[in-house]
């Protein structure tokens, strides 16, 4: 017997809204490196090494939380097809549980992914209050 379609597709509906949210701040992040990395190669000649360590740092730490939000958008795409499967195959616990696990480590990764820019955002504006003394 083929299950109904309805109850599936509604329950991967959410999932589908958190990667579009996901996707987002995925490009505020991506647009922040581009931003950066384009100034890294307007000053490489001439700007002093503690200036060019720090647009460094904050380009690393930009490249982790994009790698978070990557992953974010990973685990709810493992998420979506869990929940499929446990629409499609009920009864089954431990899909429950993975959809759990797979959800618990998206918003982990999430928090991660704030971190990273939080620290970045400080890093920024240390900087720019540094230079303007």
């Amino acid at each position: 017997m083929v299950p109904d379609p309805g109850p599936i597709i509604q329950a991967t509906l959410a999932p589908v809204f958190l990667v579009s949210g996901a996707g987002i701040f995925l490009n505020f992040l991506q647009s922040r490196l581009f931003r950066i990395n384009d100034r890294i190669r307007a000053i490489q000649a001439g700007a002093d090494d503690t200036h060019k360590a720090v647009l460094k740092q904050r380009a690393r730490l930009l490249r982790d939380a994009i790698l978070m939000q990557v992953l974010v958008i990973a685990f709810i795409v493992v998420t979506a097809l869990l929940l499929m499967a446990g629409v499609a195959f009920p009864g089954h616990d431990a899909l429950t549980y993975a959809v759990l696990a797979a959800f618990s480590l998206a918003l982990l990764c999430f928090a991660a992914s704030l971190g990273f820019t939080v620290k970045d955002t400080f890093l920024s504006v240390r900087f720019v209050e540094r230079d303007t003394r």
